[in-house]
């Protein structure tokens, strides 16, 4: 007998009596009681709906006091079940099984809906307590979205001739001649287009700020290969959901094309090649002065209510500033930059980073015949694509997008977690095979914590480098891995020398890669003395010929650099810059994950909160 078949038969009838309970305790507003139907340890998210605030309450007694406070304002409804959702159903969150419940209610001054999970009571045998509850705030009254039967009229049956038609009005809408927008978004990416669908659909009036020339080229400029890492499932749009015949995974310049088509069927007001200048809050007026510089150079000054900075998680490419890199012979870019391997036919390039981006360019430059080399500064988390998924596996089941949405942000983040825990454990398990080609590439493996760094948390606890497109189990690769040097870049007497961490003990001499082909050796230099530092440096005057590691598949060579900080001393590594000089290494490929995260100081303003 399973868990699921030791659980009550009437699912319906349970919560139905759940929510009677709690229903009764909140019109009596008497906090203490419903509170009393939680454990001890349960959790309350709440998004707007009885806090104004995103946030999770944890522990039953934190819950009464927040009820004592909602209960007295916001005067809810009685909870129900949500006629227009999934029946209750016994199943497995986060390796607890629980009653998850769709439920609907009222407040004051808006509609909400959200997630109820009941489980067994440990200390009352055939009792069933809330272990999560989730509150969502839908919509506010007076305020609901103009679609389905709220839809505007339009033309009338007897036309205007001789006025204006909808073309005029929608050149006139977006000009802004004798208005400023109540937001203004900056970014026209998904998520903007998103915020400002939603926030017309509320008849906010609501102007994008797109710098590139067209809405999509965000996606368009990107390196020539890219396609999506996760599935078309989860990228739906508001209001336009994608056709049903599109594949799996979407191509940059396909979605690219979607997100100019979207802005211009849902009529959205977007300026693009325009720059947002700069900014300040006039606390008299309560709005801010906005400076924006359009394509024609003319600059623009505007005065919305609010601003949303809808520009990613790292929007500006950081390009740290390392010692011997103006001596560098070769080409250095940003992976935000990088666009095609085919001008690196036959040359040598070296790639900073092992996330996503560094093994999406690693791999995009061998398979246009470069030589490869990467440098991992640290253990990387690592599954295959199809595993990457899991996290994302409820959208695949199909159950409607919107149910999806309600119940991945129902989670409070401590269960959020320990969903993700058990979700990467079976991911390492099945991709046993991948992770085996990848220790014989000499790739580090981080299983200390095991937790992907999915999108679904939030990108301040990001800190797993996630990489889903690394090695096939059955690439070529995997039969042709061999023993690459690592090196550890360390500190000694102010300068930074190489040493090589398993084998022969010695250091690299002047002149060598910093990986070396199968089989060879590098000349000893009489352990870690005086004579390592001086062969690690790499002296100028010795001439050894130039060695290096050609990369197969995604990762032939890997070279490890641990250190402290975000790589400020990289190029001291053995005679580099000496390389560079003599035309050894031809590209020099800095991904985003190894360098850090933009600053959220740099950004100069905060988005406002609940836009969304």
């Amino acid at each position: 007998m399973t868990e699921h078949d030791k659980q009550p038969l009437h699912p319906e009838h349970d919560a139905a009596g759940w929510l009677a309970e709690f229903s009764t305790a909140i019109q009596r507003q008497d906090a203490a009681a419903a509170a009393e139907l939680f454990l001890p340890d349960a959790h309350w998210r709440d998004i707007l709906a009885f806090t104004w605030h995103f946030t999770t309450i944890s522990g039953r007694d934190r819950i009464r006091r927040q009820l004592e406070d909602a209960l007295k304002t916001l005067r809810p409804t009685p909870f129900r079940l949500d006629p227009g959702r999934s029946a209750p159903c016994w199943i497995e969150r986060a390796g607890t099984s629980a009653l998850e419940i769709f439920i609907a209610f009222d407040t004051a001054v808006g509609r909400g809906r959200g997630v109820l999970r009941l489980v067994a009571d440990p200390g009352a045998q055939g009792r069933l307590r809330g272990w999560t509850l989730s509150t969502t705030l839908d919509e506010l009254i007076g305020f609901e979205e103009r679609i389905g039967a709220r839809r505007p009229k339009g033309p009338s049956d007897v036309r205007d001739f001789g006025a204006e038609n909808w073309l005029d009005q929608r050149r006139k809408t977006l000009a802004y001649a004798d208005r400023d927008p109540a937001v203004m978004v900056i970014g026209g990416g998904q998520a903007g287009l998103a915020i400002a669908a939603r926030l017309t659909q509320l008849e906010v009036d609501t102007l994008v700020i797109e710098r590139n020339p067209r809405i999509g080229d965000n996606w368009r400029s990107r390196y020539h290969s890219l396609t999506l890492h996760n599935e078309v499932f989860v990228n739906d749009f508001p209001y336009l959901p994608f056709p049903p015949n599109w594949p799996v995974y979407i191509s940059k310049d396909k979605l690219a094309n979607w997100l100019e088509f979207y802005a211009e069927a849902m009529e959205l007001n977007c300026w693009t090649g325009t720059e947002f200048v700069r900014g300040s809050y006039d606390d008299d007026a309560q709005c801010w002065n906005v400076q924006l510089r359009r394509a024609d150079g003319t600059v623009r000054t505007m005065r919305p209510r609010h601003l949303v900075f809808a520009i990613g998680a790292s929007p500006i490419p950081h390009v740290p500033q390392l010692p011997g890199v103006d001596a560098f012979a070769g080409t250095v870019m940003h992976s935000h930059g990088y666009t095609s391997g085919t001008a690196w036919k036959g040359r040598k390039a070296l790639v900073l980073g092992t996330g996503t981006s560094g093994h999406d360019v690693a791999q995009d430059l061998q398979a246009c015949g470069a030589q490869v080399t990467l440098i991992q500064r640290s253990p990387t988390y690592i599954c295959s694509l199809k595993e990457g998924q899991r996290v994302y596996s409820l959208y695949t089941q199909g159950i409607p997008v919107d149910e999806c949405d309600l119940l991945l942000t129902s989670l409070p983040f401590p269960v959020l977690v320990r969903s993700y825990q058990l979700s990467a454990l079976e991911s390492r398990r099945l991709d046993e095979k991948l992770l085996e080609g990848a220790d014989r590439c000499r790739i580090q493996l981080d299983f200390r914590r095991t937790i992907p760094a999915s999108d679904a948390l939030s990108p301040a606890r990001r800190r797993l480098l996630f990489q889903r497109r690394l090695l096939g189990p059955d690439h070529p690769a995997q039969d042709r891995a061999h023993p690459v040097q690592r090196y550890r870049a360390l500190r000694r007497r102010g300068c930074a020398y190489a040493r090589r961490q398993h084998g022969a003990r010695g250091a690299a001499g002047a002149g060598h890669r910093l990986s070396q082909p199968a089989g060879s050796r590098a000349p000893a230099a009489g352990g870690c003395g005086r004579r390592a530092y001086r062969a690690g440096m790499g002296l100028r005057r010795r001439r050894r010929a130039a060695q290096h590691v050609e990369a197969h598949g995604a990762a032939r060579s890997v070279v490890h650099c641990r250190q402290s900080r975000a790589m400020p001393h990289l190029l001291e590594v053995p005679g580099l810059a000496d390389q560079g000089l003599r035309g050894g290494i031809d590209t020099h490929v800095t991904s985003g994950a190894a360098c850090g995260r933009q600053s959220g100081r740099e950004t100069g303003l905060r988005r406002i909160a609940g836009m969304t």
